[in-house]
């Protein structure tokens, strides 16, 4: 019996301890030495961590367990516990950080910004190049996409979930070795260069090139039911849901070019197709009009809205509608809802430093994705070019990764021949070889081209980095005479 109260007061005792570090941890204004004892934010790592080093005098970065949410030294996934008091920001839901050492005032050889599949097409292209590569994710991950269900248009993919299909591509992205960056970009300075971009976090990254692939903010009816339904028989893809309805009766909202687009295309597989309008004639041009007028199936209703989406937990049943002109409400069957009533491109952030068209897309220059300032490419969705598809987005995301990596070669040539560089940087892309390796090989004792290639693995056959190579062994070489 006193054995069992031994082992009972020695458990007490310790949680006390436990409970008494956490504590010290979360009240250590500078938080050094329990920082250096731990290691990185108190968590399994043999870092130490540069803003407890350096002192952290702010609250917000300092959780119950040491950890800094803003850590330069570490990549966390980790709970913030402080109560909002202590801290002065909202704690109330998991914040998830992907922040490597390199982030804050990094310079990036390829900064994407828009995690669809454009963004993350280009990241699969620059970082297989050997570019140092960070996707912004933006506030929605994964872009318009994580809101479908069945893609089957995409190559390879005969049926795949739109989040699956963004998954696959995040994860063959990160293979290659590009970072995730789960974050959103505040503005970006355009007047100096490398282009400096500020986070929604506070981060600084200084990038090389940009790829814009933000996408487009869709606009939602805001009634009760979309949002729980919304993928589930509501939605505002059309060409990647359309097959999914056939012999279905379904449901357009909206009176504009874009509502009669998908109304065109869903009548090739519903049953019916019935448009709701909520004025009393349409926006569309006159020749869309007549198209849809021509098409047996697609009927239009006036002076309509939808008021709820309705459901059986897991798919749209039904929809109640309201006639602004009789005030009337009825309950009406559905397959499926189509909301076509607009979206805005996210170019806010860029604070009109690009060219746009009179709706707000990125303006695309020479060669295919570029745009007006150089080193800046755009893809997808915000270049509002051409249909809303996955596949043509990860198709422009790739040729905007191949523009970029052009640019940064272009530009190292250009630097080689007219300075000496001021920073570190890739010169042969093909096996991923560093200025500074090739420099120091030079000072380890390769004085002729043979021997630095041999030792550095410069690939054989590929003039460009050869040539890249035998100058600055010339330009080192110079330097010692």
């Amino acid at each position: 019996m006193n054995y069992k109260k031994l082992v009972l007061l020695n458990i007490i005792f310790s949680f006390m301890f436990l409970f008494t570090n956490i504590l010290s941890y979360s009240r250590d204004g500078s938080g050094q030495a329990n920082c250096k004892r731990r290691g990185c934010c108190g968590l399994n790592s043999n870092k130490d961590c540069s803003n407890y080093n350096n002192g952290c005098n702010n609250k917000s970065r300092c959780g119950r367990i040491g950890c800094c949410i803003k850590c330069d030294n570490c990549n966390i996934n980790t709970k913030e516990t402080l109560s909002n008091k202590e801290s002065g920001i909202n704690l109330d839901k998991s914040l998830k950080t992907n922040y490597l050492p390199d982030y804050s005032n990094a310079l990036i050889d390829v900064v994407i910004i828009g995690s669809g599949p454009a963004g993350l097409s280009a990241a699969i292209h620059t970082s297989r190049a050997k570019c140092k590569t960070i996707v912004i994710t933006g506030e929605i991950q994964g872009g318009q996409l994580m809101g479908t269900t069945w893609v089957e248009n995409f190559p390879a993919c005969s049926k795949i979930l739109g989040s699956g299909l963004i998954q696959k591509l995040k994860d063959q992205a990160k293979s290659f070795g590009a970072d995730i960056c789960e974050d959103s970009v505040e503005k970006i300075d355009f007047s100096v260069y490398p282009y400096k971009i500020l986070t929604k976090n506070g981060v600084y990254i200084y990038g090389k090139t940009l790829i814009i692939s933000a996408g487009v903010s869709a606009a939602y009816l805001g009634v009760k039911g979309e949002k729980e339904y919304w993928s589930k028989g509501v939605s505002n893809y059309v060409l990647s849901e359309a097959p999914n309805y056939k012999n279905k009766n379904v449901f357009v909202v909206g009176g504009g070019d874009s509502a009669l687009e998908f109304a065109n295309t869903l009548s090739r597989y519903a049953k019916q197709v019935k448009i709701l309008v909520r004025g009393s004639k349409l926006r569309a041009i006159k020749s869309a009009q007549e198209n849809i007028e021509n098409l047996k199936n697609v009927s239009i209703i006036y002076n309509t809205s939808i008021r709820e989406i309705i459901g059986d937990g897991n798919i749209v049943k039904e929809i109640l509608l309201f006639n602004d002109l009789t005030s009337k409400e009825n309950i009406v069957k559905a397959d499926g809802v189509f909301v076509a009533i607009g979206g805005e491109p996210n170019t806010a952030f860029l604070d009109g430093a690009l060219e746009l068209d009179s709706n707000g897309y990125i303006l695309l220059k020479k060669p295919v994705q570029g745009t007006s300032l150089p080193g800046v490419f755009a893809a997808g969705d915000i270049t509002g070019s051409h249909a809303s598809m996955a596949v043509i987005a990860a198709g422009d995301g790739t040729q905007a990764g191949i523009e970029a990596t052009i640019f940064l070669i272009d530009s190292i040539e250009k630097n080689s021949e007219n300075k000496e560089p001021e920073a570190d940087y890739i010169v042969c892309f093909c096996k991923g070889i560093y200025y500074s390796e090739i420099v120091k090989a030079i000072k380890d004792g390769c004085t002729n081209l043979e021997s630095l290639k041999q030792k550095l693995g410069v690939c054989s056959g590929c003039r460009t980095c050869e040539d890249k190579v035998k100058s600055i062994l010339e330009s080192e070489l110079a330097k010692n005479i």
